[in-house]
């Protein structure tokens, strides 16, 4: 599958494993709109927005001939989004590297705000929170899913390492044709 082919992308995965700045540059890269969902879910001072709302939102999204959808959101949404995708990319690195990248977001936070959330969204608020988020993810959410991903294996690319994931960024960012092995 050529990466420049895919019209219809899902990022999910573990939160704090680089998924939104990845989706960045494939969005901008593959000039194809972008729908972050934290971005989506959460207004100023992590006020969750109304599941029905934030669902309608994506819907609408995910309406259009082309668009890449970087995070999780509700589960009415997730599945159905992976059907439509031409590719999904599952960002899933070992467990300490997620609690670890959180933690590096949650200080730096303290000093410039996140460009991954809306305003007044301060990832050094929500760190205890997020580190669940993790561990349950790991834990149960991912493995939940198995059926789900093997459904879609022919159009699956798993990154499990910050090494792929560096990797693969700058061959998208030099502009490469990449040939993706999926599956």
């Amino acid at each position: 599958m050529k990466l420049g082919a895919c019209r219809r992308i899902a990022v999910i995965g573990n939160s704090c494993g680089g998924k939104s700045g990845l989706s960045t540059l494939l969005a901008c890269a593959l000039e194809i709109p972008l729908f972050s969902v934290d971005r989506h879910q959460w207004s100023a001072g992590w006020q969750r927005v109304p599941d029905e709302e934030l669902t309608a939102m994506h819907d609408d999204f995910v309406q259009q001939e082309s668009w890449l959808v970087d995070g999780w959101g509700p589960d009415s949404t997730f599945e159905r989004r992976l059907e439509q995708a031409d590719l999904v990319i599952l960002v899933a690195h070992p467990l300490r590297v997620h609690g670890w990248w959180a933690i590096k977001r949650a200080t730096k936070s303290l000093f410039r705000p996140d460009p991954s959330f809306n305003e007044g969204c301060r990832p050094y608020e929500m760190i205890l929170p997020n580190l669940k988020i993790i561990w349950d993810t790991h834990r149960v959410h991912l493995p939940a899913l198995s059926g789900t991903l093997a459904a879609c294996s022919s159009k699956l690319l798993q990154i499990r390492s910050p090494d792929v994931l560096h990797r693969f960024m700058e061959q998208v960012h030099r502009g490469a044709e990449l040939q993706l092995r999926v599956g």
